[in-house]
């Protein structure tokens, strides 16, 4: 696991193949979801965003709760969508949904297959109660074993502010724009 950053990323919206799960069906349900999304994106790869090499600029592992307003996953469980960054305005097909994510201010920690689940539980557990959204993997280079886990910890268009500050986990307290970068997450 590489050390977390902070990273602020405006809104966005994702274009994918959801599913539905509750909080202890494990994870067999999403590598099928993934088949399907990546067996039929000739459908929609017109939609996506794309670097100048011409790779989608984001493939993610977006993650909403059942009534689909960014809050994270409660006891009912919650969906996940094997998705691609597309413009905002951007109509999907049928059969396809699209979810804008909202503006957020993200602590970011990138891991690989085989510690995914232990980076996930120990970062959730440290940030336990201030987690204000939905948690998203992110796929940085598609094919390849890295994954960024995307822990969205203010909320807002400029979330580094006086009205929506980060929670500094060691202190409890508010950050500054200044401190939140400099912070050392307890991961």
């Amino acid at each position: 696991m590489s050390a977390p950053r902070v990273v602020i990323k405006g809104e966005f919206a994702v274009i994918g193949k959801a599913g539905r799960a509750s909080r202890d069906s494990g994870v067999a349900w999403i590598k099928p979801l993934w088949h399907q999304a990546v067996a039929s994106f000739a459908e929609v790869g017109h939609l996506a965003l794309r670097r100048a090499d011409g790779t989608p600029v984001g493939v993610w592992g977006a993650m909403n709760d059942l009534d689909e307003s960014n809050q994270p996953w409660d006891e009912r469980g919650g969906l996940y969508m094997p998705a691609f960054e597309s413009p905002l305005d951007a109509e999907p097909p049928p059969g396809w949904m699209k979810w804008v994510i909202p503006a957020q201010t993200y602590l970011v920690v990138s891991c690989d297959t085989n510690d995914y689940h232990d980076v996930y539980a120990r970062a959730a557990e440290s940030l336990a109660g201030r987690i204000v959204g939905t948690i998203h993997e992110f796929y940085p280079d598609p094919g390849a074993d890295r994954i960024d886990l995307y822990f969205p910890i203010a909320k807002g268009a400029d979330p580094i502010s006086p009205a929506h500050p980060p929670i500094d986990p060691q202190a409890g307290e508010a950050c500054t724009p200044a401190s939140v970068k400099e912070m050392s997450w307890p991961l």
